[in-house]
């Protein structure tokens, strides 16, 4: 489908119907590698709540799920843009526990 034919599709009620053919909720459970979510609170209700669909969802015996908050992360925005560092330490942490990585200082 064309760039404008999307653009034009995105203006009608249509779009919203067209896009509810594209889920993979029946799906989730057959995911049973280890899976981290991560989501934002400035994110907004909706993906927090579709990030716990997906971790609920999901098969994995490893799984886990961050929010980041300004509070305990000093990040609320989207991807971590506002501290990448942060995100980057969830991410590696989760890496460390699945691979079972402790170095020794």
């Amino acid at each position: 489908m064309g760039r404008i034919a999307l653009k034009k599709m995105s203006r009608t009620p249509v779009r919203l119907a067209f896009l509810k053919n594209f889920t993979v909720k029946e799906h989730l459970g057959n995911i049973t590698v280890p899976a981290l979510a991560l989501v934002s609170e400035g994110d907004g209700e909706t993906l927090i709540r579709q990030a716990k669909q997906f971790i609920d969802g999901i098969s994995s015996s490893r799984k886990a799920l961050h929010v980041f908050t300004m509070k305990d992360d000093r990040s609320d925005d989207h991807c971590q843009l506002d501290n990448r560092s942060r995100g980057a330490q969830v991410m590696f942490d989760f890496f460390d526990e699945v691979f079972g990585y402790h170095p020794v200082f």
